[in-house]
């Protein structure tokens, strides 16, 4: 018996549950929210940069804009979807 098999030796913490990717996006969706509301109260223009404009050329903007919402009720049926949808496919094919 080796030291690290004493039982003072041994981790008693509960073991870490990697938290899901679904869980990730849901949490930035609702940050990002929450950022854009911060921001048209200092009426800033975050969403400038976001948005898919034919005007400027800025290359994550061909994947940020889709995940801009337009209100409270928008960003529930879309994090909804999502946290279903994504559910079954980390069931299906695992974490990323």
């Amino acid at each position: 018996m080796g030291i690290g098999d004493r039982a003072y030796m041994r981790d008693r913490s509960a073991p870490r549950v990697p938290i899901s990717m679904t869980a990730w996006v849901v949490g930035i969706l609702v940050g990002f929210f929450i950022l854009n509301l911060i921001q048209e109260s200092a009426h800033a223009d975050f969403l400038g940069w976001m948005v898919l404009d034919e005007n400027t050329l800025r290359p994550w903007q061909w994947l940020t804009h889709a995940f801009l919402h337009e209100g409270f009720w928008h960003l529930l049926g879309n994090c909804l979807i999502l946290w279903w949808t994504g559910a079954t496919v980390e069931q299906e094919h695992g974490p990323a």
